[in-house]
């Protein structure tokens, strides 16, 4: 069988596949230091972000993910100005834009925004919602502009049409080519692609990343997708319960995950609970006595007291099978247990080229009236 993928496929499994590459010299467009927020007074406030610190490099797509609910969109109002911070700073350029008690209103901020639903003008046609926020230019200016946002996004022969009379993805287009128009500092897009179907919304990814990439965009968009954002972004911030939880690229998150979270809601991690003290030492055992015993069983006792006068840690001794019958491992035979026992491996003993050590089996003891008595040595 044979399957095909597709170019947001081909370009999420590059982007794991590959390690990242160096940064470059870029400068931080945007930078976000301890930003906090907190809805409410009293008894009710509920803080929704704490102390986030973010750099988004110029030219750079960078994506928010996360759970519904985490602050992620809160960050990017926060970051447009339409959200008052409680603590911490936002800068654009090297320009203080937010901080407690100081607010750049939104229209000064040079900022383009893709909201979830659009936002298109009905009553307008596709050529003047892209001029909406260019009216100041001169009239041919402004045309050209137009021109060039709309062959940008593929809609250049789409200019006289109402809204209503395009696609989903006709919409999401136009109203990227309205934010681009202005040519802002940095675009904002708030899970552009939530509205659309799932084969749409994987083809408009690797458009909008394309779209973006020509036209030397930076931008920080937000999505609870982590296909769509493995697909589309640069760098990657996980969010969660309003904390950033690491901030990389898809590669380095898929593979080097700095949380549990983070483990857990990009890859499909399987959990494993650290070996007990008592495994670790008989992996060490085992690993002392292998090059010297194509045979052998490791004893070791669970209970301390249970240790025969003069014994190591650890007896390793040639064995013909791994039964539940423990063989005598004497003090002496473990203070030189290779001299006397390695050139003597029964005939019937495992290949020395087979993997060691063995599964772990405990094994019991009779007592004189044939009773068993509770398992006190562990054999590998």
């Amino acid at each position: 069988m044979t399957f095909k993928l597709d170019a947001s496929d081909r370009l999420m499994n590059s982007m794991l596949l590959q390690p990242p590459k160096t940064a470059d010299a870029r400068e931080v467009g945007v930078r976000c230091r301890g930003v906090a927020k907190e809805f409410g007074d009293g008894e009710t406030r509920i803080r929704v972000l704490h102390e986030i610190d973010v750099d988004v490099l110029t030219s750079e797509l960078t994506l928010l993910v996360g759970p519904s609910g985490c602050g992620k969109t809160t960050l990017l109002r926060a970051v447009a100005g339409l959200e008052p911070l409680s603590g911490g700073s936002v800068q654009l350029g090297g320009q203080s834009i937010s901080s407690v008690g100081h607010t750049l209103e939104p229209e000064e901020r040079r900022m383009g925004m893709v909201f979830q639903d659009y936002a298109l003008f009905p009553h307008l046609d596709v050529g003047r919602n892209v001029a909406f926020g260019i009216m100041h230019l001169p009239t041919p200016e402004r045309r050209e502009r137009v021109r060039e946002v709309l062959a940008l996004v593929g809609l250049e022969d789409a200019r006289r049409r109402m809204p209503h009379e395009l696609s989903g993805g006709q919409q999401q287009r136009v109203a990227l080519a309205r934010a681009l128009a202005p040519k802002p500092q940095l675009l904002l897009l708030d899970e552009p692609f939530s509205n659309l179907d799932v084969d749409l919304r994987e083809r408009l990814a690797q458009e909008v990343r394309t779209i973006l990439k020509a036209a030397g965009a930076t931008a920080l968009m937000v999505t609870h997708d982590q296909l769509e954002a493995f697909a589309v972004g640069d760098v990657i911030g996980v969010i969660h319960e309003g904390r950033l939880h690491q901030w990389a690229d898809a590669y380095t998150l898929y593979h080097r995950p700095a949380t549990r979270f983070v483990a857990d809601f990009i890859g499909h991690g399987v959990f494993a609970k650290a070996p007990s003290s008592s495994m670790k030492k008989a992996a060490n055992c085992a690993n002392a006595c292998t090059p010297r015993l194509a045979s052998f069983a490791i004893f070791t006792p669970k209970n301390s007291a249970a240790m025969p006068m003069g014994m190591s840690k650890c007896c390793c001794a040639p064995t013909t099978s791994f039964t539940t019958t423990m063989p005598t491992c004497k003090p002496a035979s473990c203070a030189k247990p290779f001299a006397a026992t390695s050139s003597s491996t029964p005939s019937n003993s495992k290949p020395a080229n087979k993997s060691w050590p063995m599964s772990p089996a405990t094994t019991t003891t009779k007592s004189a009236n044939g009773s068993e008595s509770a398992p006190r040595w562990t054999m590998w």
